[in-house]
């Protein structure tokens, strides 16, 4: 077979490990189960709304969340439940107490580093902040019942399992606020708890790498208090008290058990050994992705459809793409209106989060070959296409060797950045496909992959 068979070939029927998993993906039979009314947004364009909004924050978190990380801690619990707060704590940066119109003392933070601390109205946490303490990786995470709803919950699912897959060891803090505890029955510590709880496959793993943080605590309180008030609230719930997973968390919980008090007095908060205390007495346990549970809740599954068809079909455009770059590939390493790269680019432009900032250096003079076919990449691009092995460039790495091979003997700098934006979006859509599937899967609402 010619290279531009190989080429068309492998591009068409080898995208992700290769395109098994997308031609896969396309025959995907999603069947809705109409077991209640969902309440839907009350226009189409509010509705595309959403899903741009969705694409927007996995986007940015997909860009920040890279790389493998070698211990990290998780910092979960409801929104306004003070999870910003107790980062800033532990990473003793300067907190600053005062008092509101209310006769409230509330807490700010002193510093322009890390992330904005919100109020009861809005949560300011919209994408994980990471908080670099030591060696570890802090990660401040969006809550439970985010004031975005449907949004923010699936954002949030993907924040886990990103989290869960490229961290090497993790530990995890479940934070409530006093008022979780004492208001309403301590009903908002249980969906705490059950919220917790279902964020992981296997709660085994929370022995010992689990602390709970307890945060606006009178000063009068201690440790027992709140254990004995917790203790309380299960005997009195009967999905507390007859769910062994609940037991068995709580049970974890209670071996590492931290205050954060509600300050006496406005002032600078004193700095506190907190992070010390909750890393002493917990331990690091092994993350896989498959730990994290990626279910969501049935008014976010038509979303997940929507969102899953439009990510395959976005990874069809940039099949499309590389299968015109194919056919004029002496076209594609030098500028002009001719080249595919940059006449397509405009297309995937908008996929690219804000935080993948592209070097644009202006129009620039190139001197390229006059045929593709004299270049040394041709070469490079028959070892990739037409190796030994076949098994072995049926896979998503192959079609990155073979951007960058573009990229490499690419003479335009304007170019070079385009053909890496391509780079990132292609692996960022696949991320996305294999999410999506997979949280269709998982979820009780939608069929499976046949």
């Amino acid at each position: 077979m010619s290279l531009m068979s190989n080429l068309e070939f492998f591009i068409n029927y080898s995208v992700i490990d290769a395109t098994k998993q997308i031609t896969r993906i396309k025959q995907i039979k999603i069947v809705k189960i109409q077991k209640q009314e969902v309440d839907m947004p009350a226009t189409e364009q509010e509705r595309q709304v959403e899903i741009k909004e969705i694409f927007k924050l996995i986007a940015e978190a997909n860009a920040i969340i890279q790389g493998e990380i070698k211990k990290g801690i998780l910092i979960l619990g409801q929104t306004d439940a003070g999870k910003t707060t107790l980062t800033h704590l532990l990473a003793k940066k300067p907190l600053q107490a005062s008092m509101n119109s209310e006769g409230d003392i509330t807490i700010a933070s002193n510093s322009n580093d890390g992330p904005k601390i919100g109020d009861e109205a809005r949560s300011e946490t919209t994408i994980p902040n990471l908080q670099m303490i030591n060696d570890i990786a802090v990660w401040d995470c969006p809550g439970f019942k985010d004031t975005r709803n449907v949004v923010q919950e699936i954002a949030n699912s993907f924040y886990i399992r990103k989290l869960f897959e490229v961290s090497t060891e993790l530990k995890f803090i479940l934070v409530v606020s006093q008022s979780d505890l004492t208001s309403n029955k301590g009903n908002h510590f249980i969906e705490s708890l059950s919220q917790f709880v279902q964020t992981f496959n296997d709660i085994e793993m929370l022995n010992g790498s689990v602390s709970l943080v307890v945060t606006r605590v009178p000063a009068q309180k201690t440790i027992k208090n709140i254990k004995d008030h917790i203790t309380r609230i299960a005997a009195q719930n009967s999905n507390l008290s007859d769910n062994e997973n609940f037991k068995k968390v709580l049970d974890f919980l209670f071996k590492s058990v931290h205050l954060f008090r509600l300050p006496e007095k406005e002032g600078t908060l004193p700095e506190r050994k907190l992070f010390q205390d909750i890393n002493e007495s917990t331990r690091f346990v092994k993350s896989k992705v498959d730990l994290a549970n990626i279910v969501v809740s049935q008014e976010s599954t038509p979303y997940i459809k929507e969102l899953l068809d439009t990510s395959v079909a976005n990874l069809n455009k940039l099949i499309d793409i590389f299968l015109s770059v194919v056919k004029n590939s002496n076209l594609c390493v030098q500028s002009g209106e001719d080249n595919i790269f940059s006449s397509s680019f405009k297309t995937v432009q908008d996929w690219l989060p804000k935080s993948v900032q592209l070097t644009d250096t202006g129009d620039q003079q190139s001197v390229s070959p006059k045929y593709f076919k004299e270049l040394a990449q041709l070469k490079l691009l028959r070892d990739i296409f037409q190796g030994g092995n076949r098994s072995d460039v049926h896979n998503m790495e192959s079609v990155l060797k073979f951007l960058r091979v573009f990229k490499d003997f690419s003479i335009d700098k304007n170019l070079k950045d385009q053909i890496e934006g391509y780079i990132h979006v292609f692996k960022q859509q696949i991320e996305y496909v294999n999410f999506l599937s997979k949280v269709c899967q998982s979820n009780a609402d939608y069929g499976s992959i046949t």
